[in-house]
């Protein structure tokens, strides 16, 4: 496999794997709270 674009950029992939651990969270995040504002009727 070719090495990404940003494995040359000093600094930039441990700023990539924050902002994907970041991400992760967030969708997590979103997945937990959906099913509770599909309920807002109630």
């Amino acid at each position: 496999m070719p090495t990404p674009l940003y494995s040359y950029l000093p600094g930039y992939q441990q700023s990539f794997l924050t902002i994907n651990s970041l991400l992760e969270i967030l969708v997590t995040l979103i997945n937990i709270f959906h099913p509770y504002n599909n309920h807002n009727d109630i």
